[in-house]
This record gives structure tokens, sequence and C-alpha cells, in this order.
């Protein structure tokens, strides 16, 4: 049962949340600004509603890791 918790987080925390949003918004942004996927980017290129949309994803996936106990030097 644990290989199955530990394939899904591997799965989970690789979707790019910043590359969904883009796409909603029709913005490629690996050809805006800094050319990179992440929350900051999708934010000044897009606005605050997809900086936001990013970063919650983000905090969720942190906040899995330290419910479930995992990562304990961090």
């Amino acid at each position: 049962m644990i290989e199955l918790y530990w394939l899904i987080s591997y799965f989970v925390g690789n979707f790019m949340r910043a590359c969904f949003v883009g796409k909603v918004y029709g913005v490629n942004l690996q050809e805006e600004r800094s050319k990179n996927l992440g929350t900051r980017n999708a934010g000044s290129v897009i606005g605050k509603g997809a900086f936001c949309c990013s970063i919650t994803s983000l905090s969720k996936k942190i906040w899995t890791v330290k419910a479930s106990g995992g990562c304990h030097g961090i």
C-alpha cells in the first residue's frame, strides 16, 4: 500500500500547475519572460489569479508531505 502512495505522490508532484494555468489562459509560459514554467513566471505574465492558483497547488503538495511525516530534514 505504501508503494502505491509513493507512486501517486511522485506523479502528482511532477504535475506543473503553472503550465496548466498558462494553457487555460492561452499563454505559452515557455516563451514569455523567464521562459520558466514556475509560479513566479505565471504570476508576472498572466497576473495575480494565475499566481494564486499555482501557489495554492504548490502549498498543497508541501502540506501533504509534511502531514505524512516525510522529509524530516525540512
